[in-house]
């Protein structure tokens, strides 16, 4: 509903009706792919619970713009600077709108969003093991919180089958998955979240991810 006050006016009303991003069964992450006119913008929306950690890239970085909000108006990333990436903790419980638009002009896109599932500890416990399923070429993503100083050791089985990736909020690259296998073990740098990545090779596999801290 568009109402006048006391005088006639001209008025110009913008309806966005953002695309949801959903992702598969059991999944931590969603590629997107599109296309941008020139000036043009595509709004996406996805719902993100208080605490949890996001991750969105888009790409080519230098021809396009990322703007995240809250649809209670709290901004993530305002678009002004910073290059169309974002990693962070959501403030609260609430639906996201993920804004991409066009640098100078028409471009085509390539947009990975992702939100880890975190890992805990029970109580006095030091490690922690979960087990899934990956597709070909699949990659599952974790967090979990450690201290400076401390050492983590992690593990993925079977061997020879899956890669591990690992690095910090921070950017952090403890383990970059470049034919380092499916171990790792060494000193924490500082206070923060880790990502846990594990990926599949070429074909499917079920597997084992262990992490110990100490």
């Amino acid at each position: 509903e568009v109402k006048a006050g006391s005088e006639a006016v001209s008025y110009t009303l913008n309806v966005i009706i953002p695309l949801r991003i959903s992702f598969a069964a059991g999944a931590t992450s969603a590629v997107i792919t599109g296309q941008l006119a020139a000036a043009q913008t595509q709004h996406y929306v996805l719902n993100i619970e208080e605490g949890q950690l996001l991750e969105i890239g888009v790409s080519p970085q230098e021809s396009v713009r990322l703007v995240i909000y809250g649809a209670d108006g709290t901004v993530l990333k305002s678009g002004m600077g910073g290059g169309a990436f974002f990693r962070g903790t959501v403030p609260s419980t609430q639906e996201y709108m993920v804004d991409v638009g066009p640098g100078t002009g028409a471009v085509s896109f390539t947009m990975h969003v992702i939100i880890p599932v975190r890992i805990s500890f029970a109580a006095g416990a030091t490690s922690a093991s979960v087990e899934g399923h990956l597709s070909a070429h699949q990659t599952q993503y974790y967090v979990l919180g450690a201290a400076g100083g401390q050492t983590m050791e992690v593990s993925a089985t079977p061997e020879g089958q899956v890669r591990l990736i690992i690095y910090g909020v921070d950017g952090t690259v403890l383990m970059s998955g470049m034919g380092e296998g499916a171990s790792f073990s060494g000193t924490l740098p500082s206070d923060q979240d880790y990502i846990v990545a594990v990926q599949a090779g070429p074909e499917a596999v079920n597997y084992s991810l262990e992490v110990s801290i100490q």
